[in-house]
């Protein structure tokens, strides 16, 4: 695609491109986390959703996406894999100071 040829040129400036064009098709055929936008509910009629607006069109958001990272090493993804299952555990704390930990 135009993008990755774009991002195989920006990397080249400091790795050869073999190595650049095996980073770029390991990254694009293997998973770590999970890519999540927050959704702030405030009370039972006030949302705030960073992914859509309340009619359901695209919303740009000045919020991060949250991108957790699940596995110390990139999982390979098959071509052809039309799924990956994901067993996840969140621990939710009762203090605000405190981050969740998945």
């Amino acid at each position: 695609t135009i993008a990755l040829e774009k991002e195989i040129g920006q990397a080249a400036r400091y790795l050869k491109k073999p190595e650049v064009q095996q980073y770029a098709r390991q990254t694009a055929s293997s998973v770590t986390g999970l890519a999540l936008w927050p959704r702030l509910v405030l009370d039972d009629t006030t949302v705030v959703n960073s992914r859509t607006f309340p009619t359901g069109q695209h919303q740009k958001s000045h919020w991060q996406t949250v991108l957790p990272i699940m596995t110390p090493e990139p999982i390979a993804v098959v071509p052809g894999q039309s799924q990956i299952k994901v067993a996840l555990e969140v621990s939710w704390p009762t203090s605000v100071t405190q981050p969740p930990t998945y």
